[in-house]
């Protein structure tokens, strides 16, 4: 079963980082929007966002772990900061969205913990153009994370479904391509 997963997770990451474009344009393509960001609902009221996702009509994706504040996901300066390792690929099938990317999991003991980018695959079904519902990362887990690692509450809340609500925002444009 873990070969299965392990597989699957080399298939899903070879497709994802050997193209530089994955958008079906046939299937799902005018149901996002491009015109700002999608955000977790679920956001504390201090935050304007919270766990971003933007997608470009390229077939880039976005995504800033974390929450943000004041104008900041409104401004070009945010965006074109963004590093190589928040960017990604998506593929869209049917009403589901599947993002690959080198995503942030917390791992080691509990009082030596760090932060490590691994490749990941992230899904959520498409409700409408305003709304992304069940946003969460999906087996197969990164094989670096040990048994343990799943105990971080850090990584267990990616693994509940997220909604994500869009915020329009002009500055997305301004995303750096890879």
């Amino acid at each position: 079963m873990k070969l299965r997963f392990i597989l699957l997770f080399v298939l899903y990451t070879t497709l994802a980082f050997s193209q530089s474009k994955v958008v079906d344009t046939t299937s799902g393509y005018d149901k996002v929007r491009f015109d700002g960001f999608y955000s977790s609902q679920e956001k504390e009221q201090h935050l304007t966002s919270k766990n971003m996702l933007v997608l470009t009509d390229d077939g880039r994706v976005g995504i800033k772990q974390g929450g943000t504040i004041g104008q900041e996901p409104f401004s070009c300066m945010f965006y074109e900061s963004f590093r190589k390792e928040y960017i990604g690929t998506y593929k869209m099938i049917g009403d589901s969205i599947f993002v690959f990317i080198k995503f942030l999991f917390k791992k080691g003991a509990i009082l030596h913990s760090k932060f490590e980018r691994l490749d990941a695959v992230l899904v959520g079904v498409i409700k409408d153009r305003e709304m992304i519902t069940g946003w969460k990362v999906v087996p197969p887990y990164p094989v670096q994370l040990n048994k343990s690692d799943f105990e971080f509450v850090f990584n267990q809340n990616w693994m509940l479904p997220q909604t994500m609500v869009f915020i329009k925002s002009a500055a997305v444009k301004c995303l750096p391509s890879r």
